[in-house]
């Protein structure tokens, strides 16, 4: 039932700030991942969401997160995202790297650094991300390095 409710509400082209807060708790919290699913896509599905949800949605940026492939996918569409995307944490920017390359084997997706910039390039067009100071590029850097020698990613391919 929680799940067809959030379905409905995902067909809905405009929520009021209420139900999307009780949608983010859904996607974050709710013990079905189906009804986190659900949530996750109606949040997803909304044009524009406020900087108070979206720094709900950060704060859940860690391991233990139950819905962190939605929790990405719902942040990367948000264009407000993208101006706080160089102040996060290196545990969170490594989560969101991890999560950005296992979207890229999924649907069209990538990223790279250029120029003092980061890019991401998605179906819906291409999102850029100014580092203001060596600080925050150096950052990013470091969570990508770490991530990927988690993972085993090569740096390069000869």
């Amino acid at each position: 039932m929680r799940s067809a409710a959030a379905y409905a509400l995902g067909r809905q082209p405009s929520l009021s700030q209420e139900i999307l807060a009780r949608l983010v708790a859904a996607a974050l919290e709710d013990g079905d991942s189906g009804v986190r699913s659900e949530a996750a896509t109606a949040l997803g599905r909304q044009p524009s969401l406020s900087q108070e949800i979206l720094k709900c949605l950060v704060l859940h940026l860690n391991e233990s997160s139950k819905g962190l492939q939605e929790i990405t996918g719902i942040l990367i569409k948000q264009e407000c995202f993208y101006s706080t995307f160089p102040t996060l944490e290196i545990s969170q920017l490594k989560l969101l790297y991890r999560e950005l390359l296992k979207t890229s084997f999924r649907e069209q997706l990538g990223f790279y650094v250029r120029d003092k910039r980061l890019f991401i390039e998605m179906a819906e067009g291409i999102r850029e991300i100014s580092f203001k100071n060596d600080e925050q590029q150096g950052k990013y850097e470091t969570a990508t390095r770490e991530a990927r020698s988690e993972l085993e990613v090569p740096s390069y391919i000869e």
